[in-house]
C-alpha cells in the first residue's frame, strides 16, 4: 500500500509540490528543451491499494483511496493555481479542491487529489492549472466497482 512503502509523492498532504530530486529517474524528462512557461507532462490515477505511486488500473474498488495526478513544468516563479474536480456522468460534483502555489524555482512540479470515491459509479476527472494567462488541463473518465464485486479482492 503507497501509505506504507510508497509514500513519496503523498507524504504531505494534498496540494502542489516541486518533484522530489528522488524521482528524477522515474519521470521523463523534457528531451526537446524546456518551454517557456507552463507546460502539462503527465497525468494519472493510483492507489493506496497499488504497488508504486505510478501504477495506475483500468478500474477501481470503492474500498480504495484514489491519488489523482497531474504533473506539469514551469519556467517561472509566478503563482500557480490548481482547480480539480470529480463529477458523475450528470455533472453533479461529487470532490473538488483548489491548490495555490509559489514555486521556489522553475522545474517539474505535481498537484495531487486524494479522494475515497463513493459507491460504484463513473466520474469525470478534471483538472485547470493556470500561471498567469497560461491555462494547462487534462480530464478523463474513471471507473470505481462495488467493493463486493469479483473483480475487487483485498
Amino acid at each position: 500500500m503507497i501509505g506504507s512503502a510508497n509514500a513519496g509523492l503523498f507524504d504531505h498532504g494534498p496540494g502542489i509540490y516541486q518533484l522530489p530530486d528522488s524521482y528524477a529517474d522515474s519521470v521523463a524528462e523534457l528531451s526537446v528543451g524546456k518551454p517557456p512557461g507552463l507546460a502539462a507532462l503527465s497525468s494519472w490515477v493510483t492507489s493506496d491499494y497499488e504497488p508504486t505511486e505510478f501504477s495506475t488500473n483500468y478500474y477501481w474498488c470503492d474500498f480504495e483511496t484514489l491519488y489523482v495526478v497531474q504533473l506539469f513544468h514551469t519556467s517561472s516563479r509566478a503563482i500557480v493555481k490548481a482547480a480539480i474536480k470529480a463529477t458523475t456522468p450528470d455533472g453533479t460534483v461529487v470532490a473538488s479542491d483548489n491548490y495555490s502555489f509559489v514555486p521556489d524555482e522553475s522545474g517539474t512540479h505535481y498537484v495531487y487529489f486524494s479522494q475515497a470515491f463513493p459507491p460504484a459509479g463513473n466520474y469525470r476527472i478534471s483538472f485547470k492549472i493556470t500561471q498567469g494567462s497560461k491555462v494547462i488541463g487534462s480530464q478523463y473518465w474513471i471507473e470505481v466497482l462495488d467493493g463486493d464485486s469479483p473483480d475487487c479482492s483485498k
